[in-house]
């Protein structure tokens, strides 16, 4: 579920331009875990004093244990419900293509597509529980 949004800024953005802004970085409260794919290792460091989740990546010459490869199977559940999120916006066209309005109304129409799309993720959240 979608709990937070910042304003909007035109064109596209990594976590790790967000992160380097402080007034967003530190909307992230300290008692949350931050969990990204393998592009947010080294945002330990933006963020000190919260937990990260990120997969362990196998090397060259040390393969993954049994363990880190089933931890990896559980962040990976995990991860899905993040990108059946992205694709409910894309599905939205909201994310998928150039917003060709008022540069002002985008916040707006992606509140409006938060607002349908919020329900739909606690459902399915809620079935995968039970």
């Amino acid at each position: 579920m979608v709990r937070d949004l910042s304003q909007s800024s035109p064109g596209p953005s990594t976590t790790a331009s967000i992160l380097a802004i402080p007034a967003l970085r530190n909307k992230i409260p300290k008692e949350t875990s931050v969990g990204g794919d393998l592009g947010y290792q080294g945002i330990q460091d933006d963020l000190p004093d919260h937990s990260l989740i990120i997969p362990f990546k196998k090397s060259k010459l040390q393969p993954l244990t049994d363990e880190q490869k089933l931890l990896n199977q559980e962040f990976a559940r995990g991860r899905i419900i993040v990108e059946n999120t992205i694709c409910q916006f894309k599905h939205f066209r909201v994310l998928a293509e150039r917003f060709r309005h008022d540069v002002d109304k985008y916040d707006n129409a992606f509140r409006s597509v938060l607002a349908i799309v919020n329900p739909r993720i606690q459902k399915r959240g809620a079935a995968a529980a039970a």
